[in-house]
């Protein structure tokens, strides 16, 4: 048997059946690439383990006695013998030759640590990561060397937020991290129960973990709370203020587990590269006539949003109409000094053009899509600050 040349790496635990599916999907959107697939069975009840023993006996399997949520991955990527690491959820697939197009993109560029697949959903939906400068954890592959370089997965996070943990270590060793919107792979999302508190409350404490791991105190409480004002808004509408308000407790008291804490504080070059602030603030410039007057209509409120609000105002002449959000739990509220309309609010006659205000590429690709099926607006230039690296 050849040395593989990309090791797929799937955590699991208690979806025996829809991990059978994946593990099929991921065969034929392999053939003839020398593979090895590890999985990881992060202590299921169910009859997982029997099912890969028996239906799937070539594939590796780890079982732990506990659940190790995300850092699960870790076990699969030291025992992995690829050149490429592919790492999926026991609920997601890759689609067409999207393995055999990865590998060949990574392979023509060295300086690749991370490319980023496009995440299809059902209901043709699809989605990227909250930045543009990280992946979604459901589909991504990896160089060997690079996720072992930056430490593999990190510890204390569970689930959500560890994606741009690893994303930075990846950026901050030199790499670059590529988004493709070309190759995609499928996430089912499995059936089950999902507790919105739980997942309010790991969004809080997880972001308040990240940025005050990596960046400098005073950016830090800048893009802090910022996000969490964000968060606030989001978990209004979610009905789950009881998880927020959990994440900001736990997230104050306790920032991060005595084990993983260590000072990673980042220069500031290498963190406007990790938020993209010069690709956004480069593409704002180039937007604009020097000098020339311009009214921006600025719609969505993403992540990066003061940071984008900032960057217009240093462009000359341009000015900011409005800011506009379908979200109306958004609308009425102040940011930047500047207040939060209703998307239905927008009146042609009183901006020059439409700028997206996040900083997420398939939040980019929808509002492109809005705006062009808006007979109203379709006729104004829009434009969007984040730009796939691979069509």
């Amino acid at each position: 048997m050849n040395k593989p040349i990309v090791s797929f790496i799937i955590p699991t635990r208690n979806r025996r059946r829809i991990l059978e599916k994946s593990l099929s999907k991921i065969e034929q959107a392999s053939k003839g690439i020398d593979k090895e697939i590890i999985v990881i069975d992060n202590a299921s009840s169910d009859d997982t383990v029997k099912s890969i023993q028996t239906f799937f006996p070539l594939i590796r399997l780890y079982k732990n006695n506990f659940n190790l949520g995300s850092e699960a991955r870790n076990i699969g990527i030291k025992g992995a013998q690829g050149k490429y690491i592919f790492c999926l959820d026991d609920d997601s697939y890759p689609l067409g030759d999207s393995v055999a197009c990865g590998i060949d993109i990574m392979e023509k560029d060295p300086a690749i640590g991370c490319l980023a697949y496009r995440i299809e959903m059902p209901g043709n939906r699809f989605w990227t990561n909250g930045l543009h400068t990280s992946f979604a954890g459901c589909g991504v592959m990896f160089s060997k060397k690079a996720i072992d370089q930056a430490g593999g997965y990190p510890c204390g996070y569970g689930y959500y937020v560890e994606e741009y943990d690893v994303s930075f270590r990846i950026l901050a060793l030199g790499y670059r991290l590529v988004n493709v919107k070309n190759l995609k792979v499928f996430h089912q999302q499995a059936n089950e129960e999902r507790n919105i508190d739980e997942i309010f409350y790991r969004l809080v404490s997880n972001n308040v973990k990240l940025y005050s791991k990596f960046f400098p105190p005073e950016q830090a409480v800048s893009q802090i709370s910022f996000e969490l004002f964000r968060y606030r808004v989001i978990a209004e509408k979610e009905n789950a203020l009881g998880g927020f308000l959990k994440g900001l407790e736990h997230s104050f008291l306790k920032i991060f587990d005595n084990n993983c804490s260590n000072n990673n504080t980042l220069r500031a070059d290498i963190i406007n590269r990790l938020l993209g602030y010069d690709d956004i603030s480069k593409k704002i410039k180039t937007i604009f006539v020097k000098g020339k007057k311009c009214r921006v209509a600025v719609y969505r409120i993403g992540k990066l949003f003061p940071m984008i609000i900032e960057c217009l105002k240093t462009v000359e002449g341009v000015q900011i109409s409005g800011v506009f959000e379908n979200n109306s739990f958004f609308i009425g509220k102040i940011i930047k000094g500047i207040k939060v309309l209703s998307f239905d609010d927008i009146r042609s006659d009183s901006f020059d053009l439409i700028l997206c205000g996040s900083s997420s590429l398939s939040v980019n690709d929808q509002v492109e899509a809005e705006i062009k099926g808006n007979n109203s607006l379709k006729e104004k230039e829009f434009f969007r600050v984040c730009e796939y690296d691979y069509i």
